[in-house]
């Protein structure tokens, strides 16, 4: 089962890569998403999660949708082909001279 991810902002910073496909040999969870590009990436971690949970202000998108909304939130069963996307808040900015 195939799952794309998608990185955005500070996260693509970390990846360097926009989109990353992930293979899973079971049928996947938002979490187990979450939990792959954590243990891939390191630095994604400070990124979404404090305290041991999901900062309030980081997006999690299941094909466009807020995990929030979904039935079984963060712990939504995926299937092939899914999106799944991370947006870190956003804030500040360059200034450029």
């Amino acid at each position: 089962m195939k799952i794309k991810v998608l990185t955005m902002g500070t996260l693509y910073m970390i990846t360097n890569q926009f989109e990353t496909e992930i293979e899973f040999n079971h049928i996947p969870k938002v979490i187990d998403v979450i939990n792959y590009m954590i243990k891939m990436y390191p630095k994604i971690k400070d990124q979404i999660i404090n305290q041991g949970k999901l900062i309030d202000n980081v997006s999690i998108l299941l094909n466009g949708r807020e995990y929030r909304y979904l039935s079984d939130g963060i712990n939504t069963p995926l299937k092939d082909g899914d999106i799944v996307a991370i947006v870190p808040p956003a804030g500040g900015g360059l200034i450029f001279n």
